[in-house]
């Protein structure tokens, strides 16, 4: 089934009329991004891509469900309790289509957050490209895979009105 295309939004500004945010960067520059041979010569591959279908990725290599991120940054960039991350090689993660879609925001603290600038989709997190290994939004991939987070992180930011899920998974406060 074909997605539609996206409309390029207006772009982010800060309140200033007249600069662009400080925090935020464009990644269509960006280098391009390797993908791993993978164990025996066999690489497997999830495709993801963001509400609006602009940005397309691929990861590639060894991908691992991971864990909800219950940190402030993760939650007011969701709007939910938590985000579902996995984690990957930030060299495994490819970006197929909308390279110029893509905007990264850093906040004071925590690490960088990577969105679509059209619908806003949160795709990435802890500082892709630029670090070693990278979170991918788990809602963001589109093939099915194995597994789901095995564990709660950061649940010392845990809101007042939010209750853990008693699903046995390991917390950690940070």
């Amino acid at each position: 089934m074909a997605r539609p295309a996206a409309v390029r939004g207006p772009s982010l500004r800060a309140r200033s009329r007249d600069a662009e945010h400080p925090r935020l960067r464009a990644r269509a520059g960006g280098a391009q991004h390797l993908e791993p041979a993978g164990s025996l010569g066999r690489v497997s591959v999830l495709e993801g891509s963001c509400l609006c279908g602009g940005v397309r990725f691929e990861v590639s290599g060894e991908f691992e469900p991971r864990s909800y991120c219950h940190c402030t940054s993760c939650k007011r960039l969701s709007g939910g309790a938590a985000t579902a991350n996995g984690r990957a090689r930030s060299d495994s993660i490819r970006i197929t289509a909308g390279r110029e879609l893509l905007r990264t925001y850093q906040p004071d603290e925590g690490s960088a957050k990577t969105f679509c600038s059209v619908c806003g989709s949160n795709l990435f997190g802890a500082g892709w490209p630029e670090s070693e290994f990278a979170s991918v939004r788990l809602p963001a991939i589109d093939t099915p895979f194995e597994g789901g987070p095995t564990r709660h992180i950061f649940t010392r930011s845990v809101a007042a009105w939010e209750t853990l899920p008693d699903d046995g998974l390991l917390c950690e406060e940070d």
